[in-house]
Formats: structure tokens, sequence, C-alpha cells
């Protein structure tokens, strides 16, 4: 029985640090990608999503946000930093109008976001951290987890829709 226990804690700590892993390492995969998106709208001549000054401040603290994080130094802090500076990216990109899709596509972008921020904030609370010196932080984990439902809703709504379950529509929807 306590063999048991054994191999499940360890295969916990392996999924937590996986995922902690994945997730500090984020911002890299968001400024590649971004930068392989302006990359693509130059050479159709269009704006980017974020005007362009902005654009490169976004980068630079995403890959400080991640280094720091990578390297483990204030982890706590610097995924805080990292999850308003992914909000605040978002929020430039919906006001600027430069983001020409469709609502579908912009649910389903949003959704993402607003789920990866949500890991941020659980990293930010403590969770997962094998030498803990300080408290888990509940508020923000709470948060977090509440981001990560609301992800987890749009998704499942997203798929009831494409299903066919068209008595599941609420009075407003127009699909």
């Amino acid at each position: 029985m306590a063999a048991g226990r054994g191999w499940r804690r360890r295969a916990l700590r392996l999924l937590t640090a996986g995922g902690g892993v994945l997730l500090t390492r984020f911002p890299f995969w968001h400024c590649f990608s971004g930068l392989l998106l302006c990359a693509e709208r130059a050479d159709l001549r269009r704006q980017p999503d974020i005007p362009v000054p902005y654009l490169y401040v976004d980068m630079a603290a995403a890959v400080l946000c991640a280094s720091f994080m990578s390297f483990g130094v204030k982890r706590r802090w610097f995924a805080l930093g990292a999850a308003l500076q992914l909000a605040v990216a978002t929020y430039a990109a919906h006001v600027g109008g430069h983001v020409h899709y469709g609502d579908w596509l912009k649910v389903r972008m949003y959704s993402r976001t607003v789920a990866v921020i949500g890991g941020f904030l659980i990293l930010a609370s403590g969770a997962g951290e094998l030498y803990r010196q300080k408290p888990r932080s509940r508020s923000l984990q709470s948060t977090g987890q509440v981001f990560l439902g609301i992800y987890l809703i749009c998704q499942v709504r997203g798929q009831l829709g494409t299903a066919g379950w068209g008595h599941l529509q609420t009075a407003g929807d127009s699909r």
C-alpha cells in the first residue's frame, strides 16, 4: 500500500514539474510565434495586431519574465509579471483595432490567453514548488483556477455547438 502512494506521489511531482517547465517557457514560444505572425503580415503589407513600438516592449518583457522564471529566480514574482504582461498585450491587441478575425476565432484566442494567464497565476501562487519557503497564496490560486474554468467552459460550449446540439442554445444565440 505504501509503495502505491510513493509511485503516485512521484508521478504527481513529475507532472507538476513538467507543467512548470512548459509554462515557464511559454513566453518564448509566444514571442517566436508573434514574430512569425508579424513577418507574414509584413509580406502582405498589413498592420500587426499590436502597435509596433509596444510590440517590442511586449516581447522584451515576455523574454525577461520567461528567462527569470526558467532560471528559478523570483519565480512567483515573474510569473505574476508574465500574467500581467500577457493580459496587457491581449488588451492592447483587442483595443488596437487591427485584429480582423471572426468572432468565433477571437473567442478561442482570448479564452486560451485567459487559460495561460490562469496558469501563470497558479504558478505565482506557489503551487508546485518543491522547496517552498513561503506559504501558498490561496487567492492567486483560486483566481487562476477560475480563469482555467472560463477556458474549459468556452471549450465545452464550442464542442457542444459544433456537435450539433442545437437544443442547448440560448435564446440570444444565432448559430
